[in-house]
């Protein structure tokens, strides 16, 4: 099973790349030297490569484990090896209100995701530079979409698929909902 963003996560990745560019040159132009872009680009790499993870991963689920792929890097774990594998429901969390009502997260390390957040917020602020250790997938919920298309899957087959392989999911969705009372 083979996970990846839609097109327009694709987009958001090249607007991310023209926005760091655009405003590298800004601070070397406030700064009235060529180092202080060079400086401004060092400082904002890494935020830049956090932000373009969340888009440009490539999921890739079989019986024997998770591969992770990010630009020309990729790591593999073994299902006995991710310690957090749950399903979660987070229906009202921040702007994506009704497009994805609940997922799946895994994670090499035990992860304590509040929830109030949403996996993809969740890896963007709370696990940061870690771009192998925490993956998730959203379960399609069939409304309009509104945003890009995060790793999106049918929940059925997904968790057929998990049920198939043998992967021991925790589900905590039935926890999530006694917090979301309206949903």
């Amino acid at each position: 099973m083979v996970i990846k963003c839609d097109q327009q996560a694709r987009f958001h990745s090249i607007a991310w790349i023209i926005f760091h560019l655009i405003f590298s040159i800004q601070i070397g132009n406030f700064t009235n030297s060529i180092e202080g872009s060079v400086l401004g680009f060092i400082f904002l790499s890494p935020i830049m490569f956090n932000t373009i993870s969340m888009y440009e991963k490539t999921l890739i689920m079989d019986s024997q484990g998770c591969t992770i792929k990010f630009l020309c890097f990729s790591r593999s774990y073994k299902w006995s090896e991710l310690k957090t594998k749950e399903y979660r429901y987070f229906k009202d969390g921040h702007a994506y209100r009704d497009t994805f009502e609940s997922g799946a997260i895994f994670c090499k390390r035990r992860v304590r995701m509040p929830k109030w957040t949403k996996p993809s917020v969740f890896a963007l602020y709370f696990q940061a530079f870690r771009w192998f250790s925490f993956s998730y997938v959203y379960f399609s919920n069939n409304k309009p979409k509104r945003i890009p298309e995060l790793y999106v899957v049918n929940e059925a087959e997904f968790r057929a698929k998990m049920e198939e392989w043998g992967v021991d999911m925790n589900d905590k969705t039935e926890d999530d909902k006694k917090y979301f009372p309206y949903g």
